[in-house]
């Protein structure tokens, strides 16, 4: 990718996560992006066709991002653990208050439906990735990911201030037993 489309794109994700701080998802407008990154409205529509585009770019980068990154201590083969949990959890704390701003108004339940749907996309990669991959199927893959998605949405309210390590390890805990049930289930 070019390195000014990159830039243009990155101003315009920085400008969305800054504003869906503030304001609910369906009231930031195209006109406040461009304003918020320094561009104008013809740029904006010279990298994507609505906002909604630009939104569903940003989960796939942040999917891309951790799936690519690998750890030699994790992994559905290793131990059971999802490697890309420890990273989700990261990327969450830092975009905890959109989460938490969004979570009461018609796009949170949007954004909570994108942000499972982008769980349960990087737990069938790991699992195609792993020997267990065969546990899997796309109801108990999506099973799963609406439970951690749950555990992820309570966390975000501002009365739930686990750390980044006990959230992973209750993630971890609740995988481990998710997998062990369902390799009992086939024996």
């Amino acid at each position: 990718m070019d390195r000014r489309v990159s830039k243009t794109q990155k101003a315009l994700a920085v400008s969305a996560n800054k504003l869906m701080t503030k304001l609910a998802w369906r009231d930031v407008s195209i006109s406040m992006l461009c304003d918020e990154a320094e561009i104008s409205r013809s740029t904006f529509y010279s990298h994507f066709a609505t906002k909604a585009e630009l939104l569903e770019q940003m989960f796939c980068w942040v999917e891309s991002e951790l799936t690519s990154v690998s750890s030699e201590y994790r992994g559905l083969d290793i131990n059971s653990k999802f490697q890309f949990l420890p990273g989700l959890v990261i990327t969450l704390r830092k975009q905890k208050k959109i989460f938490q701003r969004q979570q009461n108004n018609g796009s949170g339940i949007a954004i909570a439906s994108r942000t499972r749907l982008m769980i349960a996309n990087m737990m069938q990669i790991e699992a195609d990735r792993s020997d267990l991959g065969n546990l899997f199927d796309s109801r108990s893959l999506t099973f799963l990911s609406g439970a951690v998605s749950a555990v992820i949405r309570k966390w975000a309210d501002e009365n739930h201030l686990e750390s980044d390590q006990e959230l992973v390890r209750i993630l971890d805990d609740y995988v481990a037993w998710f997998i062990d049930s369902l390799d009992r289930k086939l024996d």
